[in-house]
């Protein structure tokens, strides 16, 4: 710092301070035993500061420097206000990955042990994770209790809504030739398997829980190891910043909303065909996608991560799954249902905030 020069009291001092900081000169006063002396902090302004002294010396009463004295309490408050703001968007990254690491999940750490049962109990590794086997494992009475709908009452629902709108063709039309009811057959199988009463015929048993234990079952090693992996980083973060119980609600919400999305679309659509076995953790991960990347962008002091290159692997997997459908097994609309529903609840606040102050 170099001295600007001397001014008599604290007022003088006060209002020169005030007036270079104006005027984009940075200083400082300091008393002295006679007077008070003022200090540039920056060597290139000097000279300007001396030439301000000067007229400030010759009409200390002018208002212009009263005048600077407001508005520099104003910008004062202005760069506290950014100050505080910008605090609000800084997130420590040096501790990140060791602070998650020390993350008490019990609610993820619960549903990791629960997959690894229901996999164990459901010969999840028998299974092609890809689906290319041509013979399908044993399906074990916990499976049949887990799936959306237990295919053996699918299978038996199936064939009765065929055989029965068979019999009313062949009773309106009894001419009926073999290629003719071969034609029918297929059409009445495939209604059938998108039928909405066979689907939820569990569920509208009581068997509430279908809506939500798909999530548990997986179908080959690598279906079970990635999806516990995005479970334990994403749902990790969730449960530490937001809590267990929030996590919770979260889950089954987006267990129920991916889950009925993929289960209740028509299979020619890549939904899943009512005789068909569908299950994952994968339609609850994308949700915590979905979520955790707009915490990212609007609430980036709650500490939350994504890596870019986690947004775009699953993106990416998203993608071969749509244009891959003939030939890998994989639950798009869950996939998508999922991502959409954790955008929706992440960036749920941010709306409100900005309704608010629209209004």
């Amino acid at each position: 710092m170099r001295q600007i020069g001397k001014v008599p009291d604290e007022e003088s001092a006060k209002k020169l301070v005030a007036f270079l900081l104006v005027n984009e000169i940075d200083s400082v006063a300091n008393q002295g035993k006679e007077c008070w002396e003022i200090w540039s902090r920056d060597e290139d302004d000097l000279a300007d500061a001396r030439s301000y002294l000067a007229d400030f010396n010759q009409s200390p009463d002018d208002h212009k420097y009263t005048d600077a004295l407001h508005e520099a309490t104003e910008l004062a408050k202005a760069e506290v206000a950014r100050q505080q703001k910008a605090n609000q968007n800084v997130v420590v990254m040096n501790s990140r990955w060791s602070k998650h690491a020390r993350q008490r999940k019990p609610l993820v750490f619960s549903m990791i042990i629960i997959t690894i049962a229901v996999f164990m109990t459901t010969n999840g590794w028998r299974f092609s994770t890809f689906g290319e086997s041509n013979e399908r494992p044993a399906v074990t009475e916990a499976l049949k209790a887990l799936l959306f709908v237990n295919p053996d009452s699918a299978e038996t629902a199936v064939v009765n809504y065929v055989n029965e709108r068979l019999v009313e063709e062949a009773a309106a039309d009894e001419n009926l030739d073999k290629e003719q009811i071969d034609r029918l057959t297929d059409r009445f199988l495939s209604e059938a398997q998108n039928d909405l009463a066979i689907k939820l015929q569990d569920i509208r048993k009581g068997q509430f829980w279908r809506v939500f234990t798909p999530m548990f079952i997986h179908f080959g090693i690598l279906h079970i190891l990635f999806n516990m992996y995005w479970l334990n980083s994403l749902g990790g973060q969730v449960e530490h910043i937001y809590g267990t119980t929030r996590l919770g609600l979260f889950v089954l919400a987006a267990a129920a909303v991916s889950g009925l999305i993929q289960s209740l679309m028509p299979y020619q659509w890549q939904g899943t065909a009512a005789t068909s076995m569908g299950g994952g953790m994968s339609g609850v991960n994308y949700a915590l996608v979905g979520l955790v990347w707009m915490k990212t962008l609007y609430a980036p002091s709650k500490g939350f991560f994504l890596n870019p290159s986690t947004i775009f692997i699953l993106v990416l997997w998203m993608f071969v799954g749509i244009v891959s459908s003939d030939s890998l097994p994989i639950a798009n609309w869950a996939h998508g249902g999922g991502l959409v529903f954790g955008l929706v609840v992440g960036y749920f606040p941010e709306f409100f905030k900005s309704s608010s102050r629209g209004s």
